[in-house]
């Protein structure tokens, strides 16, 4: 397989942290919720009318005790 830039960047990550001994964090839970957050005037486009958004929301805690937070959109 063909390797990207993405693929360097974390190949070169690893490999320095491997090379100073450090021990990765682990992904220790997750957590997902979904919601639909309503807009005040509905949104309209050339596809349709959105009263509101659907979400995920998520968050990663690590073995390192660093907790991620990201949210999608999934319309």
């Amino acid at each position: 397989r063909e390797l990207t830039m993405t693929d360097a960047f974390w190949g070169t990550i690893m490999g320095e942290c491997t090379a100073r001994g450090a021990d990765l964090p682990t992904i220790r839970t997750c957590r997902v919720r979904q919601l639909v957050v309503p807009f005040a005037q509905p949104l309209r486009t050339a596809s349709g009318t959105m009263a509101a958004a659907p979400m995920i929301l998520l968050d990663l805690h690590t073995s390192a005790g660093v907790t991620g937070h990201a949210y999608l959109f999934t319309y």
